[in-house]
């Protein structure tokens, strides 16, 4: 890309000595093309165009620049306009002020020349005044002087008098005083005996009475002494006893709350194994059942209490695996039950588990349908044998349960069945 100039412009950038208007803009003329097609001609017509919207917009920069100095040079001549006649106010104001000045001190210089005539005529009148009064007041002074000595010559005279008198009294007075003192201090030698005889038989009663308290103190101390002593041994008794009551109160509801949560979870578990019981001896009466259609002489007409009692069979082997499974996770849980219970338990699973897993069972649960479909007789029979041998095995494991849970005491049993009432 290229550029062009433009009159008075320095290659589009702004100069100190720009005019005051801006030249208007030259068109640029477009070179004859020749050759190179119309997407040549194209090209170029494009360059030039872009490079003529450049070229303006150098020049509204240009005018901007302009306009942005032209607005400071107002600014500037503006406040240099205001400054000069801010200037020559102050001026104006100083030379108002320096002829106030040189008025006020002229006024001042009047004011204290007339200050000063005043004055001098003042002193000159009191001096005057104090020359008359000089003269007036030594004539009344002596007038003053003679009234004053006769008028102290008489009070002299009466004070003396008056002073004579008042000796004459003070020695009568003195006389009688001596009287009275010497009375005064007869009475006071008599009181003074007096006091010290009433004195020294308080003293004695005093002692006697201070003895007396001493020993009834003394008495009192060893009272008390002997009281809080054995107050302090029935302290310690009655802590120590208060102690042991405490400590056989904690253990006893230590012991209580241990057997009541062993009982609760005994109880618990025993309510879950009695369902296990109850499930092996559905199982046990299905089994009675299929026996006992199946020694009939026609087996064939209790097909559908057969098919029902199979399908029975499967659900409840079903349930067994689910509540033993259920049972397992439940004995994990509670391990506050008793031992004994939990080992009998055990125990009796482990027989229930054996006769429900036999093959037996689970040969009657395939084979025993097939069978009375086809009327195979002798199927029916070795299967009706079967029925029969598992459910005496299982009704043995439920006896051998029943003295199972007969071994454990009575008293646990009870508790128990009570669900720890006490």
């Amino acid at each position: 890309m290229f550029r062009r100039g433009f009159p008075g412009l320095g290659g589009g950038g702004c100069s100190s000595g720009l005019p005051g208007t801006i030249p208007s803009l030259i068109p640029f003329p477009i070179p004859p093309i020749f050759g190179g097609g119309d997407s040549g001609k194209q090209k170029i017509i494009d360059d030039l165009r872009r490079e003529l919207r450049d070229c303006k917009k150098e020049l509204e920069d240009v005018k901007t620049e302009l306009r942005s100095v032209k607005s400071s040079r107002d600014s500037a001549w503006e406040r240099e306009n205001k400054l000069e006649r801010e200037l020559k106010e102050m001026k104006e104001v100083k030379e108002s002020n320096d002829r106030i000045i040189a008025s006020m001190k002229s006024k001042i210089e009047i004011n204290q020349k007339n200050h000063d005539e005043q004055i001098a005529k003042r002193i000159e009148e009191h001096e005057e005044k104090m020359s008359v009064l000089k003269d007036k007041n030594a004539e009344c002074l002596k007038t003053a002087r003679e009234a004053h000595e006769n008028k102290m010559e008489k009070l002299k005279k009466e004070q003396d008098q008056k002073i004579k008198e008042l000796e004459e009294v003070l020695k009568k007075t003195k006389q009688e005083s001596e009287v009275k003192q010497a009375k005064i201090e007869k009475e006071n030698e008599i009181m003074k005996k007096k006091q010290a005889d009433e004195l020294t038989i308080h003293q004695q009663e005093m002692n006697k009475l201070v003895e007396e308290h001493q020993k009834e103190t003394e008495a009192i101390r060893k009272e008390n002494e002997a009281m809080r002593n054995i107050l302090e041994e029935e302290k310690k008794n009655h802590h120590y006893l208060e102690q042991n009551q405490r400590s056989e109160q904690s253990s006893e509801l230590t012991n209580a709350l241990t057997r009541h949560v062993t009982l609760e979870a005994s109880k618990r578990v025993l309510k879950q194994f009695l369902n296990i019981t109850k499930t092996v001896q559905d199982t046990s009466d299905a089994l009675k059942r299929i026996q006992s259609y199946c020694s009939t002489e026609s087996p064939e007409n209790n097909e559908t209490k057969i098919a029902l009692n199979v399908q029975g069979l499967d659900e409840l082997k079903e349930k067994f695996k689910m509540e033993m499974f259920q049972f397992q996770q439940f004995i994990i849980e509670e391990q506050n039950a008793k031992l004994e219970i939990l080992n009998a338990c055990k125990s009796c699973l482990q027989k229930f588990e054996e006769s429900m897993r036999n093959q037996n069972l689970l040969d009657i649960c395939l084979h025993l349908p097939a069978a009375i479909e086809n009327k195979s007789v002798a199927e029916i029979k070795e299967l009706e044998k079967k029925a029969k041998e598992l459910s005496k095995e299982m009704d043995g494991a439920s006896d051998e349960v029943q003295k199972r849970m007969q071994m454990i005491s009575t008293a646990d049993q009870l508790e128990i069945m009570n669900g720890g009432s006490d």
